[in-house]
């Protein structure tokens, strides 16, 4: 019930009353489909933050994973990682781009380290990789 009224409170402007109706007689098609997409990631943002608070985490945590692959000329890692539940993944062999190259210089296929991984622009990037001492 909290959800409902917190929804109600957060997306009150897509809701159409006659104050809306009235505020929006006189926008332009732009003006419309920019008030929808900023309602769409306002609620996106709520979705996102309520799963961070089931959770507990942040939205870098720490993930642990074995690196299969390194590939340097293309700037991407492929591993199998742990399970990440704030994005609903399993544990799974995937590859990733990496933010900096230069992070892996010390890494070799087969070890184990923790990564942290971020939305970069719509794609999913490695932006911080250390050892994982727990698995030495």
């Amino acid at each position: 019930m909290i959800a409902v009224a917190v929804a109600a409170t957060l997306f009150a402007p897509a809701v159409t009353s006659s104050a809306t109706a009235q505020q929006t007689a006189g926008m332009s098609t732009q003006d419309w489909y920019q008030r929808i997409d900023s309602t769409r990631k306002r609620y996106e943002q709520y979705k996102r933050d309520q799963k961070y608070k089931k959770y507990g985490v942040d939205e870098r945590q720490w993930i642990a994973a074995e690196i299969k692959v390194i590939d340097i000329a293309a700037g991407k890692l492929t591993i199998f990682h742990d399970p990440i539940p704030i994005v609903d993944l399993p544990a799974a062999t995937v590859s990733f781009l990496l933010r900096d190259i230069a992070d892996i210089a010390k890494y070799e296929v087969g070890d184990h380290v923790l990564i942290r991984i971020a939305d970069d622009g719509g794609v999913i990037t490695i932006v911080q990789i250390r050892d994982d001492v727990r698995r030495r």
